[in-house]
């Protein structure tokens, strides 16, 4: 039930970030329930043909959650990816070497990045998307909370009163029988009272309808998951919006859903290459599904399917 396998220093650090510490999700399985459901999401844009004994769960684990993978030739594995803490920095403060250190590896590799080395990043900063995950996972989980409690909460509920203890009893095992779903529940004639005394019981709520939210929190759900695809290259259908939208409106949508994604593409890319020149492997990475038609210059509408070239370009 830990989730995504990122190391525990790692989890220890963005732990000690929150603060105030208090300031936590009460339920945290079922944030780790949407962190999990949002990084496959993410992982699921990119279609990958990686060498066959590249293990693909935990390249791309290592790849969303650390940001990047070190890349190395090995006598036993041959060429496999390996979780690298970055080594010191160039010119450009750029990291030059990798320190790879695995019990089945029998020795700590100390290596030059783009000589005996190579790393595959996921974005030109060497991070991963773990503070998307955090950010959305744990708003997505305060909405379900929130969701939970607004239908609790919007029950109509009612209060009994009772002379003794024994009547409470009887009210309690009436109440019970009516949400077990009895058609009929028997009960001491001495619980009624004239119909000129105050009635034994007198509803919680009187307007449920009040207190019902929860239509406006499954908004704020949806629109939360929305922002995320849209932060990752997963174009939404912009349902929240009631007037007529023209076909160049949509494309400047889909288009400003793809800038980010692209750039993390053309990372990948950049890292395949490296990889592939100095190792001689065939590793690739492209769009699952192509970006949406759009709208060129003079007006007219092209499809990206219709010309591979312009995925290849980017």
């Amino acid at each position: 039930m830990m989730g995504a396998p990122y190391f525990y220093d790692y989890r220890n650090v963005l732990n000690s970030m929150v603060f105030p510490a208090t300031e936590r999700i009460s339920n945290s399985k079922v944030a780790m329930c949407f962190k999990r459901y949002l990084l496959q999401k993410a992982i699921s844009v990119f279609k990958w043909e990686l060498p066959d004994n590249w293990v693909p769960e935990y390249f791309l684990y290592l790849l969303y959650e650390i940001g990047y993978v070190g890349v190395l030739n090995t006598d036993k594995f041959g060429v496999i990816p390996q979780f690298a803490t970055l080594q010191g920095y160039g010119v450009q403060y750029q990291p030059v070497r990798l320190l790879i250190a695995n019990p089945l590896l029998r020795t700590t590799f100390d290596l030059q990045i783009g000589k005996n080395c190579e790393v595959i990043k996921l974005q030109p900063d060497w991070g991963g998307i773990r503070d998307l995950l955090d950010t959305y996972g744990d708003m997505m989980a305060l909405s379900l909370e929130a969701l939970g409690v607004n239908i609790a909460n919007s029950r109509l509920a009612y209060l009994f009163f009772a002379d003794n203890k024994a009547d409470a009893e009887s009210w309690k095992g009436a109440l019970d029988d009516i949400l077990s779903g009895k058609l009929g529940v028997v009960l001491d004639k001495g619980l009624k009272r004239k119909p000129t005394d105050t009635n034994d019981y007198q509803p919680f709520i009187s307007n449920v309808s009040n207190n019902f939210i929860s239509p406006e929190i499954m908004e704020v759900w949806g629109e939360l998951e929305d922002r995320f695809d849209h932060d990752v290259g997963i174009p939404t259908a912009n349902t929240d919006k009631k007037e007529r939208v023209g076909q160049t409106e949509v494309n400047i949508g889909n288009r400003k859903t793809y800038y980010r994604a692209e750039m993390w593409l053309d990372t990948l890319k950049s890292g395949c290459e490296k990889v592939n020149n100095l190792f001689g492997t065939n590793i690739n990475v492209n769009w699952r599904f192509s970006p949406e038609m759009e709208v060129n210059n003079n007006g007219s509408q092209e499809s990206n399917v219709d010309n591979p070239s312009k995925l290849q370009s980017r």
